[in-house]
């Protein structure tokens, strides 16, 4: 019973082992070679092939390679030209692979710990290989006799060795190794027989420091940088900006420091540009942010800004003109209030006053003249207001003062030539009955005889003297003539 509870609890880890870890599971079972044969795997092992040829790739959850798996009688392991191991793959164990005469290529994977003794020795046809960072131990003369072995690159600090792992390869085969890794000893020594070439650790460079960004068209701008000190151990091949808004790029394929010109923007926005250095290992961090810079106008945009300024002066003229008119009628209203104010106070109005009701035409000549007559219009005989409203009186106004208007053009003379009969009427400085006579008579009196209100009075009466004295003995006559008697 004891027997049968450890077997059970035996059965029992394993299971919760494969299912804890079902990628480091594989079929048992045969895998086939690349170009013929197969080998056999057994409990995540490779126990042993069958005249396997060409290419060899162990599938992924085989842990081991058993001890001389392909080291078997007849062929051994001398028809296997490239060998491939899975990363899940810890140990390849004693001459497993010994004699590969014609092997050129191995990838270890990642996982692989130990390599054991003897396991590639006499692989004559192989020129290099790569020791993952993984491997900790290499057995003896795992590489002994392949004497075409020259270059034998270490991503990791130096295995365990045995003194012999590395002999009889390739007169002066090189160890390559980083600076950053340990155990190998100084450039130029030698290691396990292998001659230790020291390659600088590289990495990405540091930030360049930025500069200004100029525009060049609406599109495209330049902004300018200085290369970072740090080049991180390799010669600085690329820089490139990228714009803030858009991922915009450009590059510049330079190691020193220089301009990088960005195409492609939008024209009338805002930008910030930063920029990186990228060398063999990497790309470094970005510079901080150009000052912003705000791409020029467009010929598209700066025409229809041309419009819409054109637009905005032509709105604010109009919307200035109508603000004047309001103004110009709000002053206009307010000096009528104020006239209508004075007459109705028995006040004179001030020639400003009616200038500034757009009552033109009064001027110091027929002031007085211009107020006495308004009175008289307006006011009866007791001196009291015959109209009683602003705007009927603002009329009678405007008439008296057109009047002394039409009567200076007279004292003028010479433009009594564009005064009308019919003006001298409707401003009531003559009757309508000949009114044609008349007018025509005065333009023909000379200017010293009409140069004021008076003279122009008495030229009037004159006038109309001779008129009605020509119709009574028009009257007369037609009476003398006519057959009938009147009386």
């Amino acid at each position: 019973m004891r027997r049968i509870a450890v077997i059970l609890l035996a059965l029992a880890y394993a299971f919760i082992s494969i299912s804890a870890n079902p990628a480091l599971a594989v079929t048992d079972g045969t895998v086939n070679c690349g170009t013929s044969g197969s080998f056999t795997i057994v409990s995540n092992i490779v126990t042993t092939n069958t005249n396997c040829r060409g290419s060899v790739t162990i599938p992924e959850g085989v842990t081991e390679v058993a001890n001389g798996a392909f080291n078997l009688a007849p062929d051994r392991s001398s028809y296997i030209t490239s060998l491939t191991f899975p990363n899940s793959l810890t140990i390849i164990k004693e001459s497993a692979f010994r004699a590969a005469s014609s092997l050129t290529s191995i990838n270890f994977g990642t996982g692989i710990q130990s390599i054991v003794h003897w396991n590639f020795a006499d692989s004559t046809a192989l020129t290099s290989v790569t020791i993952p960072s993984s491997v900790t131990s290499i057995g003896v003369g795992v590489f002994y006799g392949s004497n075409q072995l020259e270059n034998v690159t270490f991503l990791g600090a130096a295995p365990s060795a045995d003194s012999h792992a590395f002999n009889g390869l390739k007169a002066g085969a090189i160890a390559h190794v980083n600076s950053a890794t340990s155990g190998f000893g100084a450039n130029g020594s030698t290691w396990s027989y292998l001659i230790v070439s020291v390659t600088p650790t590289t990495t990405a460079p540091d930030a360049p420091t930025i500069g200004t960004a100029t525009a060049i068209s609406p599109t495209s701008a330049s902004i300018s940088f200085t290369a970072p000190t740090n080049n991180g151990g390799a010669t600085i091949e690329t820089y490139t900006a990228t714009s803030t808004p858009g991922s915009i790029t450009g590059r510049l394929l330079q190691s020193g420091s220089g301009s990088v010109t960005i195409t492609g923007l939008t024209s009338s926005t805002a930008y910030t540009f930063r920029i990186t250095a990228t060398n063999s290992a990497g790309t470094s961090i970005a510079s901080s942010a150009t000052i912003s810079l705000t791409t020029p106008a467009s010929d598209a945009e700066l025409a229809a800004q041309a419009e819409a300024d054109v637009a905005a002066r032509e709105a604010a003229a109009l919307a200035a003109k109508k603000a004047a008119e309001v103004k110009r009628e709000a002053d206009k209203q307010a000096a009528r209030t104020e006239i209508w104010d004075c007459l109705g106070e028995s006040k004179s109005p001030t020639i400003i006053q009616f200038n500034q009701a757009e009552i033109y035409g009064v001027t110091k000549k027929n002031y007085n003249y211009i107020i006495h007559d308004i009175n008289v219009r307006i006011k009866d005989e007791s001196a009291t207001a015959v109209i009683v409203d602003q705007i009927s009186m603002i009329v009678e106004v405007e008439k008296v003062v057109q009047k002394y208007v039409v009567l200076d053009t007279i004292c003028e003379g010479e433009k009594f030539q564009n005064v009308y009969a019919n003006d001298l009427f409707i401003n009531g400085i003559i009757s309508n009955e000949n009114k044609t006579l008349i007018t025509y008579n005065l333009r023909q009196y000379p200017k010293y005889e009409k140069d004021n209100y008076e003279k122009i009075s008495a030229l009037i009466k004159v006038q109309e003297a001779l008129v009605a004295e020509r119709k009574q003995r028009l009257s007369n006559v037609l009476l003398w003539n006519s057959p009938i008697n009147y009386e």
